[in-house]
């Protein structure tokens, strides 16, 4: 999803930051993931079989396709609230995941947002009701410069209430 994807979709405002993983993971996942895929590639070459060759062709788009999304951005920090990727919840989900992945993003106000767990796994928010709701999200890997502006930008709109 890009920032403009974003301001058309949500009523979250102008997008001021985008959170990514930290660089350093998704830089040594990128050379992790291309020296198995040249392993995986050679081992093809030497199945006489077409049946494993195929299994190790399945395996090479998997990597590949896990190298494209180390860099996606996990959450946008906007004006109203802040646009975050949320986990799938069961099979279903993650196998459409693969296809519709603009379907994870989910917009919370950030006057709804309580906190994130201590692994930084769920966040916990408000409902218009005054229950509480979590949304499991995957930003333990964000850096910890990009994860206290987060939490300060959180903490911004709460004084300001």
């Amino acid at each position: 999803m890009t920032k403009s994807d974003v301001e058309k979709k949500f009523p979250a405002g102008q997008v001021r930051k985008e959170l990514r993983n930290h660089t350093a993971l998704v830089w040594g996942g990128r050379i992790v993931g291309i020296a198995l895929a040249v392993a995986v590639t050679w081992h093809a070459q030497t199945m006489v079989s077409l049946y494993q060759r195929m299994i190790d062709y399945v395996v090479l788009a998997f990597i590949l396709w896990r190298i494209y999304h180390l860099d996606t951005t996990l959450v946008f920090i906007c004006g109203k609230g802040i646009v975050i990727s949320r986990q799938p919840m069961n099979l279903r989900e993650q196998l459409d995941c693969l296809y519709n992945e603009d379907d994870y993003y989910v917009f919370i106000p950030y006057e709804q947002i309580m906190g994130f767990t201590e692994g930084w796994h769920e966040l916990q928010a408000l409902n218009h009701n005054g229950g509480i709701y979590m949304v499991k999200v995957d930003i333990q890997f964000v850096s910890y410069k990009d994860k206290m502006e987060l939490l300060s930008e959180i903490n911004k709109h709460h004084k300001a209430e």
